[in-house]
């Protein structure tokens, strides 16, 4: 009898243990299933954001449409506009037919988000205003704004070396810099033509098994990653000693890359002209907001706001050199100081937008050698 009670008493305790060890892992589980669920719907909720600015995501791929009312007169394009990108038409613009009117004007748009711009309405981006100011001062323009988020130099060039044929533009507009810089910065330079030398790859590091490798290359796309990374590495970055200026090498590239987009123009029967780059508070740099110094850090950790002012301007500097070779339009010069221009320190505002717009189309009206065969009725420069 005392063997049972004994029998009795530990299949009770045991019992009480399991009970104890259950609600021990129940108080576990609940909170790591609410963990998990705020996360997956945190990185849902980034990733259709990163999808609508354009960008490419593991869920939601990439946004590319625009919502614009087909009614005249509602959305300042013209006409009964309907918008692109779409698979015909690959730009943010008007859709437009591949064949064209006599005596009409194409223009097409080089750059990335500088021109693309989502979170700005599509006909108050620079390039449908500069379509549009064009058209008040006599010249019949098409603009077709062959810019996305991320571009650089040489995958504008495959761009127009790819469509242009198709699309016949007389003019080749290229605003770009900052993205060209930054991939330089982080891939180094290329080797040869369309091929980046890596510096180090991080998605398989040494040592580990074959597996984690390509788990940590999918948790490295993800949006909220690079998110909170961008956000926790630009503020340590802030405290240490950073480069304060990019080698000349940098430079070499950005031109070789340029003239290699200005010879697909030449293909093409197609004049060039390059636009210099604007920095919001270029020789301002002690004005810089700290949101600013924080992008910039974002972008490219490595390097203090200052080398990217230095590197501009140097580019800036070189390109207006090359003014026989070239048109050059001196965006940098014309909003240097104007810092109401920009929404970030390589972005702009729609003031900006809206300004940059109608300097282009003034300095497009007055250069002849961009208007051979154009006519255009009398018009006076706007006085800011």
């Amino acid at each position: 009898m005392m063997i049972r009670f004994q029998k009795t008493v530990f299949d009770r305790r045991l019992m009480e243990k399991s009970s104890s060890a259950t609600l021990s892992v129940t108080r576990w589980v609940g909170p790591l299933l609410w963990a998990l669920f705020f996360l997956v719907f945190t990185e849902l909720v980034v990733e259709y954001r990163a999808a609508q600015r354009g960008f490419a995501t593991h869920i939601f791929g990439s946004s590319h449409s625009d919502t614009l009312l087909s009614v005249s007169g509602q959305n300042g394009l013209r006409g009964d506009s309907q918008a692109g990108p779409t698979d015909a038409f690959p730009f943010r613009s008007v859709v437009i037919p591949t064949s064209r009117e006599s005596g009409t004007l194409r223009v097409w748009v080089a750059s990335s988000s500088h021109a693309e711009d989502r979170r700005t309405p599509l006909d108050r981006i620079f390039p449908a205003v500069l379509e549009r100011e064009l058209r008040a001062r006599g010249v019949r323009a098409e603009v077709l704004n062959a810019s996305r988020a991320g571009m650089t130099l040489s995958t504008n060039n495959h761009q127009l070396a790819a469509t242009g044929a198709e699309w016949k533009p007389d003019i080749v507009l290229v605003y770009q810099a900052s993205n060209d810089l930054s991939a330089m910065v982080k891939n180094g330079l290329r080797a040869a033509e369309n091929e980046w030398v890596i510096k180090e790859s991080i998605t398989s590091p040494r040592g580990l098994p074959s597996l984690v490798g390509p788990i940590q290359e999918w948790i490295e796309q993800c949006s909220l990653y690079e998110l909170i990374k961008a956000n926790a590495t630009a503020r340590l970055n802030g405290a240490r000693i950073l480069d304060t200026d990019v080698p000349d090498a940098y430079a070499s590239q950005f031109f070789s890359d340029l003239h290699r987009l200005e010879s697909s123009a030449e293909a093409i029967d197609a004049k060039f002209a390059v636009c210099t780059f604007a920095f919001s508070h270029a020789g301002e740099l002690n004005t810089l907001p700290d949101d600013y110094r924080l992008i910039l850090l974002k972008t490219i950790p490595d390097l203090a706001p200052v080398a990217w002012s230095k590197c501009f301007d140097r580019w800036n500097h070189q390109l207006r050199d090359q003014k026989d070779t070239f048109v050059v339009l001196d965006v940098a010069k014309f909003a240097r100081g104007e810092t109401e221009l920009f929404r970030d320190p390589v972005h702009f505002s729609e003031l900006g937008h809206q300004a940059v717009g109608e300097f282009l189309a003034e300095s497009i009206v007055g250069h002849p050698s961009l208007l051979d065969g154009v006519v255009v009725e009398d018009w006076e420069p706007k006085q800011r």
